[in-house]
């Protein structure tokens, strides 16, 4: 992933990251193993010392003010079914963050192996308890005056166990109420 350097630090101190040994700060290992992909990063499992289960989103070049927001937002999040961010990196290239790993599928992957494996339709016994949980994420967002921005199939993943959790907040903005156009149903950016 040839990028070039951040023109400004986002996160505070910058550390080294040997590409050629996939170390990041001389202690933490970076997989080149993709997990996922998206636009703008990718996510890879990462091994932090005392600490396991864990993934790298690796965040390539793009507005530093939207990479900054997007740390700001998982670092505060709490929630059962908001994927956990719990730490920050910053190289001369790249922005990382370090979530807990959620082992899953999309929930477009989800559907789609229902109606594989049953051979028939999602009923709404199968969506209700998932529907449940993103509705539950999403008045917490709202609460705390955040804005998802890209809700979709592939950044909600459901565990074995039927947990949903939202992932990628990329697009996320704050938001203050009274704020112009928030409230209206075709802006796609404002939770209803």
């Amino acid at each position: 992933m040839a990028l070039r350097s951040l023109t400004k630090r986002v996160f505070g101190q910058e550390v080294q990251y040997d590409e050629a040994n996939n170390l990041l700060n001389n202690d933490i290992a970076i997989s080149e193993d993709l997990l996922g992909k998206g636009v703008f990063g990718e996510i890879r499992k990462a091994i932090l010392p005392g600490r396991s289960n864990i993934v790298a989103k690796i965040i390539q070049k793009r507005d530093l003010d939207m990479i900054q927001t997007e740390a700001e937002v998982c670092l505060k999040l709490r929630h059962p079914n908001i994927v956990a961010c719990f730490g920050e990196a910053q190289t001369d290239r790249y922005a990382v963050l370090f979530f807990h790993q959620m082992n899953g599928r999309t929930l477009s992957r989800w559907a789609q192996d229902i109606q594989t494996q049953h051979k028939r339709s999602l009923k709404e016994d199968d969506i209700r308890p998932i529907m449940w949980q993103v509705l539950h994420a999403l008045h917490y967002l709202q609460t705390a005056c955040i804005v998802h921005a890209d809700l979709h199939a592939d950044n909600i993943m459901v565990a074995a166990n039927g947990t949903a959790m939202l992932i990628d907040f990329g697009w996320a903005q704050n938001f203050r109420w009274g704020k112009p156009g928030m409230l209206r149903p075709s802006n796609y950016a404002y939770p209803p």
